[in-house]
C-alpha cells in the first residue's frame, strides 16, 4: 500500500539530497523531520531567556569540584583523571569555576573568550550526527578534491541544505517570526572546522571526562557541554600551531 508525502518545496532539495545518500524512502523521511524539526534544547534563547535559564541552572546543578578541577587540568596539561582540587592554588580554583560555569551555560553567543559564535557547534554536531546515523556511518563524511578545495559530498550537501532548516525552525521558539533560510555557503568553512575539531582527540578526550555520549540524541541533550567540548579542542588545537599561524 503507497502513501503520500507532502513536502513544502523549499524543504524538498534536503528530502532529495537524503535520497542521494541512499537513504530509501521511509529512513530518509525520519531524517528529514529530525532535520527540519530539531529538539527545542538547540534553540538559541534571546539574552533574557539565556540569564533566566542560568540563574535556574546555577540554583538546582550542585557545583562539582573533581570535575572542575579535572577539566582546569584538561584544557592546560591534557588529560589527568585523578586531579582533585584541593591540588589547585586559588587563582587554579577561579579558572575552574568560570570554565565550569560557561560549560553548563544555556547559550553559545560567545566562547568563555567573549568572541561571538557565528554557526552553532552544538546544531552542527547533531545535523550531522543525525545525517551519519541514518546513513548506518560512524561517523560523518566529506571530502576535497586534490591539493583543496570546498568541501564535499553526499552528506555534506545534505548537512548544508538541513543547517538552515534547522536554524529556521529553531529560531521563533521565543515568539519572534520565523526567519527566511539564510545563505550558509558562505560559513562552510566554520562548519568543516567544527566537524574537524568534533574527530581530534582533544574533543574525544574532553567528551570522555563530561561523560558524553556519541549519538544525536547526546547532543540534543547536553548542547552546552557539546560546545565547551568543541571551544576547548580548538583552544588546544591554536597553542599547537606556530605562532604566525594562530587565528588572531
Amino acid at each position: 500500500m503507497g502513501f503520500e508525502i507532502e513536502i513544502p518545496p523549499e524543504q524538498l532539495p534536503l528530502f532529495r539530497a537524503l535520497s542521494e545518500c541512499g537513504l530509501s524512502v521511509y529512513p530518509a523521511l525520519q531524517a528529514f523531520v529530525r532535520l527540519t524539526e530539531p529538539p527545542e534544547s538547540l534553540h538559541q534563547p534571546t539574552a533574557d531567556r539565556i540569564n533566566l535559564m542560568n540563574s535556574l541552572i546555577e540554583a538546582t546543578v550542585d557545583f562539582d569540584s573533581g570535575m572542575a578541577a579535572r577539566m582546569l587540568r584538561l584544557g592546560e596539561i591534557g588529560p589527568k583523571p585523578h586531579a582533585t582540587w584541593e591540588e589547585l592554588t586559588p587563582a587554579e580554583r577561579k579558572r575552574a569555576k568560570r570554565g565550569w560555569t560557561w560549560a553548563l551555560e544555556a547559550g553559545f553567543e560567545t566562547t568563555p573568550q567573549g568572541r561571538p559564535s557565528v554557526i552553532d557547534s552544538a546544531l552542527v554536531l547533531y545535523c550531522s550526527r543525525v545525517i551519519a546515523e541514518s546513513c548506518a556511518q560512524p561517523r560523518f563524511k566529506f571530502s576535497r578534491r586534490m591539493g583543496g578545495g570546498p568541501p564535499k559530498g553526499p552528506m555534506w550537501r545534505t548537512l548544508m541544505i538541513a543547517l538552515p532548516l534547522a536554524e529556521t525552525y529553531l529560531a521563533p521558539l521565543d515568539g519572534t517570526i520565523a526567519p527566511k533560510p539564510r545563505e550558509i555557503v558562505a560559513h562552510a568553512e566554520t562548519v568543516a572546522d567544527i566537524l574537524t575539531t568534533a574527530h581530534s582527540k582533544a574533543f574525544r578526550e574532553c567528551c570522555k571526562i563530561q561523560q558524553l555520549g556519541v549519538t544525536s540524541y547526546d547532543v540534543a541533550e547536553h548542547p552546552a557541554t557539546f560546545r565547551y567540548a568543541v571551544a576547548h579542542a580548538r583552544r588546544t588545537r591554536e597553542r599547537k600551531l606556530p605562532a604566525k599561524l594562530r587565528v588572531p
